[in-house]
This record gives structure tokens, C-alpha cells and sequence, in this order.
């Protein structure tokens, strides 16, 4: 695996395959052990991104615990690539090394709401290689509302409980699968009420450029949908609660 721009720890044969089977999916899940390096893997997967022309900007979303460790790897591991670090901040010292707490981690201070706004808005004028952001971050990212009906609509499983009908029933004298349609448009606007659309002063997700995601800790999203009625009144318990996600359904 040959990468320009990362001068990190050399890839393991496995690491390698998997980055390389990565870069030609459009959504893949990482599923090494503890301590099998998924963190430079993914930052590897970055660096072939942009290498290989797949992605132009890509992002990873972490949480907000995680978020100066992947810092300080990204740093080590890409020197080269502008990082631009959204949703907090390592501490440095006069020398520029990170602060360590206590437990080894770099300290973190948190990003207020005009803070993020500011740093996305930084973006359009100088697009840096790599954005690393809190999966709050991502959450509070508005897109538009067009994108966003257009994404539900599409979804089999969002809507899999409505129907519509175009048909005209001629001996009741009214169009057939009227009930069904309104269950459809109700369905679709209790979806995008849960979502934040982008109003005029916002700058949507669409206006970003980010063209790839990368998502640490991904089990935060695996309930993007409802628990199939198969299974009853009750849930298995490895689908938790059994309804979406209110964060699972705005990183879809």
C-alpha cells in the first residue's frame, strides 16, 4: 500500500487489504479487534482517498471523548494533510505538543455553537484536506430540506408501514389509496421534523464538499431503523430501544 502523504506506522497485510477493499465500496464496516489499529487504518483510508481522486474532502466523526486521540494520530500520521478539527480543540503548550491529562489523553475543549459555525464557514474560502469533527458536530450540520425528503422517500424501511394509490375507485366515486396517502405524508413529515433543515442563513451540508464519511464508534447510528413487526410487542435486545435513532436517522 503505497501512500504518499502518510509517514504513520507501516501498514499490516490486513490493514492494507482493508483499505484498499475500502476505497472501492461505498460503505463498508471495520470490524477489527481492540488494539488492531483501526484508527491509522482509517486515516490511511482518508490518505487513499484523496490519493487515488475518490474523495476531494473527507471527514471522520468521533466522539467528542475520542477526538484528541484521533488529533494527535492524524498529526503523526498525515503531517502534511491542513486538519480542520471541528467540535473542539486539543490543548497545546507554548511548543505546540498536545496536553495530556491524567490518563495519557490529550485535553479537549469543547466548541461552542458559533465556534463550529465559524469553522464550517471556513471551508468555502480555504477547504483543508482532512475535517475531523464530533459526531454533535454533525448533528447540528443542516442540509436541505429537498436532500433530506428525498433521502426518507427513498428509504424502504423508513416507509415500509404506508402505501400510495393513483388509481381512481369509480364505484366509490374517489381516488383509491386515499388513506394510505395520508398515512404516507404523515410519515414523511414526522421524519423530517426529527431532522434540522437548512434555513437561508445556514450553511448546508451540501455546500461543504465533504465527499466521504468516516464514522468512529459506528454503533451510535445502527438504529437508523424501526424493529420489524415480525418480532412482536417486544424487541430483541441487540436492537435496543426498537425505534430509530434520532442520530442514527441524520448521519443516514
Amino acid at each position: 500500500l503505497s501512500l504518499d502523504a502518510y509517514k504513520g506506522p507501516l501498514a499490516h497485510p490486513f490493514q492494507a487489504g482493508h483499505v484498499r477493499t475500502a476505497a472501492r465500496m461505498s460503505g463498508v464496516i471495520l470490524n477489527f479487534g481492540v488494539g488492531l489499529g483501526k484508527t491509522l487504518t482509517a486515516l490511511m483510508l482518508a490518505a487513499l482517498l484523496k490519493q487515488s481522486g475518490r474523495a476531494s474532502l473527507p471527514a471522520i466523526v468521533v466522539p467528542l471523548s475520542r477526538l484528541g486521540d484521533w488529533v494527535m494520530n492524524a498529526a503523526n500520521a498525515l503531517p502534511d494533510f491542513q486538519v480542520l478539527v471541528v467540535g473542539g480543540e486539543p490543548v497545546r503548550d507554548a511548543s505546540g505538543k498536545f496536553v495530556l491529562n491524567e490518563d495519557g489523553d490529550p485535553e479537549v475543549r469543547e466548541d461552542n455553537g458559533d465556534k463550529r459555525r465559524l469553522k464550517f464557514a471556513s471551508i468555502l474560502t480555504d477547504q483543508p484536506d482532512l475535517i475531523i469533527m464530533t459526531a454533535e458536530t454533525l448533528e447540528m450540520i443542516p442540509m436541505l430540506h429537498e436532500t433530506h425528503k428525498r433521502y426518507i422517500e427513498s428509504n424502504a424501511s423508513l416507509m415500509s408501514t404506508v402505501g400510495t394509490a393513483d388509481t381512481f375507485d369509480d364505484r366509490h366515486r374517489k381516488l383509491g389509496g386515499h388513506k394510505e396517502l395520508a398515512r404516507y405524508e404523515a410519515s414523511l413529515s414526522r421524519h423530517l421534523r426529527r431532522v434540522t433543515s437548512a434555513t437561508q442563513t445556514d450553511i448546508p451540508f451540501e455546500a461543504l464538499g465533504i465527499d466521504a464519511l468516516i464514522a468512529d464508534e459506528c454503533h451510535m447510528y445502527k438504529n437508523s431503523h424501526a424493529t420489524p413487526r415480525v418480532y412482536g410487542e417486544s424487541s430483541p435486545k441487540f436492537l435496543g430501544s426498537g425505534g430509530e435513532s434520532n442520530r442514527a436517522l441524520d448521519a443516514l
